[in-house]
């Protein structure tokens, strides 16, 4: 497994929660895929939402394995500098030991304009955009872009979305 392979999951009943949230994602972005995560030094990294017998549970989460069916995985094309692998490692430790919530607010927003996205790339301005919170294809992206790599160059990072990652120039399925 490489450093930065991206991981996409499609929608699947796992829990209530989960399977609510993924229905309004599939149908939002009119993709089966609804959760992305990204693979790193050894551990797994998604931003996510669940609830089991012991709470809730929100933000970045940090795994020796990843929990969910690898629907489609994607690596970058080239190799990852070590800097670069620094950057993103750094980039996604901080962001779990800062226990930075997953947005709920952000997701709506998504839902919101994301059907209208040309618009919102076109003004160059997204509600909720500067919002501390993440939501998990927000926090791939995020990364990546903290290692000066941008997956999606014609998209504003807050609108992007699991599927969107398949249509990236840099990343190729290997899965």
């Amino acid at each position: 497994m490489k450093d930065g392979t991206v991981f996409l999951v499609a929608e699947h009943p796992t829990t209530f929660v989960y399977n609510i949230v993924g229905k309004v994602i599939s149908f939002i972005t009119k993709s089966n895929f609804t959760h992305s995560g990204v693979y790193m030094k050894g551990k797994y990294y998604d931003d996510t939402l669940s609830i089991d017998k012991t709470g809730i549970h929100s933000g970045v989460r940090v795994s020796d394995t990843w929990d969910y069916p690898e629907d489609a995985v994607l690596e970058y094309i080239q190799e990852l500098t070590p800097d670069q692998v620094k950057l993103m490692e750094a980039f996604l430790i901080f962001y779990s030991k800062k226990h930075i919530p997953y947005s709920i607010l952000k997701l709506v927003s998504l839902a919101i304009v994301y059907p209208t996205r040309f618009f919102w790339n076109w003004i160059g301005w997204v509600p909720f955009e500067n919002s501390l919170r993440e939501v998990c294809s927000t926090a791939v992206d995020d990364c990546y872009q903290f290692a000066g790599i941008d997956l999606l160059p014609d998209q504003r990072p807050e609108l992007v979305a699991p599927g969107d990652f398949l249509s990236s120039k840099l990343l190729k399925r290997i899965a």
